[in-house]
C-alpha cells in the first residue's frame, strides 16, 4: 500500500524519448514492483479546479467553487488520498509502485508537496538523442520548432523539461537516483542491480527483468509504441543523431542545451563531435534566451487557464462561440461560412419581395427609400470618420517617430557633451599635473642656485663657461 506521504512510492522521470518506457517495462517485471503505463494523475489533481472552457456548467463556476472548497491543507490531502487510492489499486498485490509520466517535470514541487517521502529515478539520455527519436517516432521536428520559437508542448519538454529535471535533482540530493539511458542499455543488468539497491530490494533475476518478450503494453497504451517489437534492451539507437540533422538543425539544438549542460550531464564526448560538425559554441546567452522564451510561453499558458475559470474573461456566447470552432476544427469552421452563404441568398431573396411590394406600394417604397438615404449618409459619415481616425492614427505615428527621434539625437548629444567633458577634465588635469611638475622643477633649481656648494663652484664654472644648472 502507498503511504500517504508516498512510503512504497516511486517516480520515474525523464524527458519524452528517453528510454523511460523501457525502464518501466523492466522494474514492473519484478515480482515486488508496479509500474503501469503512464497514469498523468499527478497532473490532473494539480489542475483540479481548471475545467474546459466548454463546460456546461461554467468553467468560472466550477473553478471558484472548487477552488474554495479545497483550500489550504484539504486540499492537498483530497488530492493525497485520490492518488493514492488510484496507486493502490494499480499495485495488483505488489508493495512499490513506480509512476512513469515524462511531462511531471512541470509539477516537480507540486509532487514532492504531496508525496514527500517518494524516491526519484532520472533517466538521462543524450539530448541530441532525444530529439532524433522526436523526430523518427512522432515526427516532430524539434529544431524546426525551436528556431521557430513555437508555442508547442515538445519545445516545453526539450527546453524546460532538461533546465527543471537538473535543478530538481540538485535540490533533492539523495532522494533522486540517476541513470544514464547509454549506460543501461549497454549493461543493463548492472544498472538494474543499482536501481533494486537504491529502491531497498535485494538482487533479483536479471534475466527476467530483461525479458521484455512478456510485457504487458499494448498498441493503443501510453510510452513508446516501438517497446511492443522488442524483446531485450538493445544499443542501436544510442548513435545515429548526426546523419539525421543538418549543421544548422545541429546549431539550433546545441544552442538550446549549451555545452555546459551536456559536459554537467555526462555528454562531453558529444560536445566535440558537435565542433567537428562546425557547430560553434555560443556560451550561454541563447541557451538563457531561449530559456526566457519559452518560460513566457508556459506562463501564458497557465495565465489563460486562469483566466478562464477565475472569472479573468466573461465567457460569453461569443467566446464560447470561438471555442466550439477552434476544438471542432477546419471543417467546421468551413460549414460555418458555408451556412451564411444560405443565409445570404435567404436574405437576397427577402430583399428582392421587398423590392416587389414596394413598387405595389409607393408611399412604403418612399419611406424605405429616405432610410435607405439615411443608411447610405450615416455610412458615409462612418466612412469619414474612419478616414479622420485613420489620418489622425497616422499623425500620431508620425508625431511619435518624430518624438523617438529627437530623444534619440537628444541622448546623442548629451553622449557627445559628457565625453567632451570627460576630455576637458583629462586636459585639466594634465595641465594642472604640468604646472606642479614645472613649479616643483623652478624649486630646485631656484634652491640649487642658493645653495653653498652652487656659490662656492661658481669660479669653476666661469672658466668652463657654465653658469646656470642644466
Amino acid at each position: 500500500m502507498v503511504g500517504q506521504h508516498g512510503e512504497n512510492l516511486g517516480f520515474l522521470l525523464s524527458l519524452p524519448r528517453s528510454g523511460s518506457t523501457l525502464l518501466s517495462v523492466m522494474l514492473d517485471n519484478h515480482s515486488e514492483i508496479a509500474s503501469p503505463t503512464e497514469p498523468w494523475i499527478m497532473l490532473a489533481l494539480q489542475q483540479l479546479a481548471h475545467v474546459d472552457i466548454r463546460h456546461p456548467a461554467n468553467a468560472q463556476s466550477v473553478g471558484k467553487a472548487i477552488r474554495d472548497f479545497t483550500a489550504g491543507e484539504a486540499g492537498l490531502a483530497a488530492a493525497r488520498a485520490a492518488a493514492c487510492t488510484l496507486y493502490d489499486h494499480a499495485l495488483n498485490g505488489k508493495t512499490l509502485l513506480i509512476d512513469k509520466t515524462p511531462r511531471y517535470y512541470l509539477i516537480l514541487d507540486y509532487i514532492n508537496q504531496i508525496f514527500p517521502q517518494a524516491k526519484y529515478l532520472w533517466l538521462v539520455r543524450n539530448p541530441f538523442a532525444i530529439a532524433a527519436s522526436y523526430k523518427t517516432t512522432w515526427n516532430v521536428d524539434l529544431p524546426d520548432l525551436i528556431a521557430n520559437r513555437v508555442d508547442d508542448s515538445n519545445v516545453f519538454d526539450f527546453v524546460l523539461g532538461l533546465e527543471t529535471l537538473e535543478a530538481f535533482a540538485g535540490t533533492m540530493g539523495k532522494a533522486v537516483h540517476r541513470i544514464q539511458y547509454e549506460a543501461l542499455v549497454t549493461d543493463p543488468s548492472g544498472i538494474m542491480a543499482g536501481v533494486l539497491e537504491f529502491l531497498g530490494f535485494p538482487p533479483a533475476d536479471m534475466e527476467k527483468l530483461t525479458d521484455l518478450s512478456h510485457q504487458k503494453r499494448t498498441a493503443d497504451s501510453f510510452g513508446d509504441p516501438k517497446i511492443l517489437s522488442t524483446t531485450a534492451p538493445h544499443t542501436r539507437s544510442i548513435d545515429g543523431w548526426e546523419a539525421l540533422f543538418s549543421p544548422a538543425e545541429l546549431q539550433t539544438l546545441f544552442d538550446a542545451v549549451g555545452r555546459e549542460r551536456l559536459e554537467r550531464l555526462g555528454y562531453g564526448d558529444t560536445v566535440q563531435r558537435l565542433m567537428a560538425l562546425g557547430v560553434e559554441d555560443r556560451g550561454q546567452a541563447p541557451v538563457h534566451a531561449l530559456l526566457e522564451h519559452v518560460s513566457s510561453l508556459l506562463a501564458i499558458r497557465y495565465n489563460d487557464i486562469e483566466r478562464v475559470t477565475t472569472h479573468g474573461i466573461p465567457l460569453s456566447h461569443h467566446i464560447q462561440e470561438r471555442a466550439r470552432y477552434v476544438v471542432a476544427g477546419d471543417d467546421a469552421w468551413d460549414a460555418r461560412y458555408a451556412d451564411r452563404a444560405t443565409l445570404d441568398q435567404t436574405l437576397a431573396f427577402i430583399a428582392q419581395e421587398r423590392a416587389d411590394y414596394s413598387r405595389q406600394h409607393a408611399l412604403q417604397a418612399e419611406e424605405i427609400a429616405k432610410r435607405d438615404l439615411m443608411v447610405k449618409e450615416r455610412d458615409e459619415e462612418i466612412g469619414n470618420r474612419g478616414r479622420h481616425i485613420a489620418m489622425q492614427d497616422e499623425r500620431i505615428a508620425q508625431l511619435i517617430a518624430e518624438r523617438d527621434k529627437a530623444i534619440h539625437e537628444r541622448d546623442t548629444l548629451q553622449q557627445a557633451i559628457h565625453k567632451q567633458d570627460e576630455a576637458l577634465v583629462m586636459i585639466e588635469e594634465n595641465r594642472s599635473a604640468l604646472r606642479t611638475a614645472l613649479r616643483e622643477r623652478d624649486e630646485q633649481i631656484a634652491a640649487l642656485m642658493n645653495s653653498p656648494s652652487w656659490k662656492l663652484t661658481a669660479p669653476l664654472r666661469a672658466l668652463s663657461g657654465s653658469n646656470k644648472p642644466k
